[in-house]
């Protein structure tokens, strides 16, 4: 066993012992059968133009057929989000393309519309069986408040009758934990996560007004933390992005090269941690200026023109970590000796990885300012468990004001009696973090 310090090479300790573990705490059904969506980011898909939108003036099959050709070279995994009229030429553009789908199954408090996509979305499986390689039932519905949790899982069992693989349903991080702010922050919905075979959560730190520095690093870490909660069922982020237009968002600010930022980390650090993300979204869509804002329309990688926003993004795979022979625990985000800004709250996000960690061991997460300080407001005790040798805490909190703004960051293993593992103890330390912004813990 090993002590490491920041990104130092392995010290050995000693008084510690490792068994492989059997099995996983995180069991990828869904992982196991991701496609080989290369080269770039999965992406999801709308296929509105300028001049067109849901209910309006629709694409037309060229159009679509001209989407696919262009999608087919970034990837070949795509979601949709309803299976009726333009979209069933989706999927047969996709299939054309050998494109897979996350094929969306739209659901709204409009029951008779709920039926049709259901008979749309049959007759589309039946048809390309082979494209369709998941299905998505409901798009944040609960968060819009037009289902009941057990409306939605009516549908749910009714698409897994009609013969479709892996089924979920998709709605923001925050509804599926039901987030309250006490400890443990995810106490979960119960019925959904039962239901369904893999968790579609959509992740946005723009709308959190995280600054982009630690935009993906959020989003790694908050998939990480749901794993510790719904420990049977698969986290796919189904959506996440940062937008080129549109207000500041607190410390969260839109343009060009911050979404190329967002990009480039996001791609890396999914890699690096096996995270399955699909980027939103393939292209901007102007009609959604008229519901959600300026900001609604420019999320996308290329315009709706079809134009590129980016040359040359750095889609380089990450080269794989090597393991140490000893157990060891690293800080992977936050770097040290770095100025960066937070939330409103002094909060930014921190994870890592842990190796040869042992059942019921954790992480204990502590920032220093002028005393170490417990971060415990995700984890009782400011412990995060281990999951598949990785941990994360979503936020933690860089308080310090004038002389004590020089914050230090410590992640000690622990076992199941909170005990200090290893001696010398496993633990990394970060140090020379300095806030940028006024926040208010």
């Amino acid at each position: 066993p090993a002590v490491t310090i920041g990104s130092g090479a392995p010290v050995r300790a000693t008084n510690v012992t490792t068994t492989p573990i059997a099995g996983s705490l995180y069991l990828p059904a869904v992982l196991r059968k991701w496609f080989a969506t290369g080269p770039h980011l999965p992406l999801a898909y709308g296929p509105y133009r300028r001049g067109q939108s849901p209910g309006g003036t629709p694409p037309s099959r060229d159009e679509i057929e001209s989407d696919m050709a262009l999608l087919a070279a970034e990837t070949k995994l795509l979601r949709s989000y309803e299976s009726c009229d333009e979209w069933a030429n989706v999927t047969a553009a996709a299939s054309s393309h050998a494109i897979h789908l996350y094929q969306g199954v739209a659901l709204s408090a409009d029951l008779v519309a709920n039926e049709r996509q259901l008979a749309c979305f049959e007759t589309l499986l039946h048809q390309y069986p082979d494209t369709i390689a998941a299905a998505v039932v409901g798009n944040e519905t609960l968060l819009r408040g037009e289902l009941t949790a057990t409306q939605i899982d009516e549908y749910v069992q009714r698409v897994k009758q009609m013969g479709a693989g892996d089924i979920s349903t998709a709605e923001t991080w925050d509804v599926w934990c039901n987030l309250r702010d006490q400890v443990p922050r995810c106490p979960g919905v119960t019925r959904l996560p039962d239901s369904v075979d893999f968790i579609t959560a959509h992740i946005y730190p723009y709308w959190e007004t995280i600054p982009v520095t630690h935009a993906a690093a959020h989003v790694i870490a908050t998939q990480i933390f749901m794993r510790t909660v719904f420990t049977n069922t698969e986290i796919v982020v189904g959506e996440t992005g940062w937008p080129t237009c549109g207000a500041i968002k607190g410390s969260a600010v839109p343009g060009i090269e911050n979404q190329r930022a967002f990009i480039e980390a996001l791609w890396k650090w999914s890699n690096l941690y096996t995270i399955r993300v699909l980027n939103f979204e393939a292209f901007d869509e102007d009609w959604k200026t008229t519901v959600e804002g300026e900001v609604g329309r420019c999320w996308g990688l290329s315009t709706a023109a079809r134009t590129p926003k980016h040359a040359g993004l750095d889609w380089t795979a990450p080269v794989p970590d090597a393991i140490p022979p000893t157990a060891t625990v690293r800080i992977d985000h936050p770097g040290g000796n770095s100025a960066t800004a937070t939330k409103a709250n002094c909060a930014i996000p921190i994870f890592g990885k842990v190796h040869h960690a042992q059942p019921g061991w954790k992480v204990r997460v502590e920032v220093y300012t002028n005393a170490w300080y417990r971060q415990d407001k995700w984890y009782a005790d400011g412990e995060a468990p281990i999951v598949d040798g990785q941990w994360a805490v979503p936020e933690v909190i860089l308080a310090g004001q004038g002389e004590y703004n020089n914050h230090k960051i410590r992640a000690t293993v622990v076992d199941e009696m909170g005990t200090s593992v290893g001696n010398p103890v496993v633990s990394a330390e970060i140090d020379g973090i300095v806030r940028t912004n006024a926040c208010t813990p």
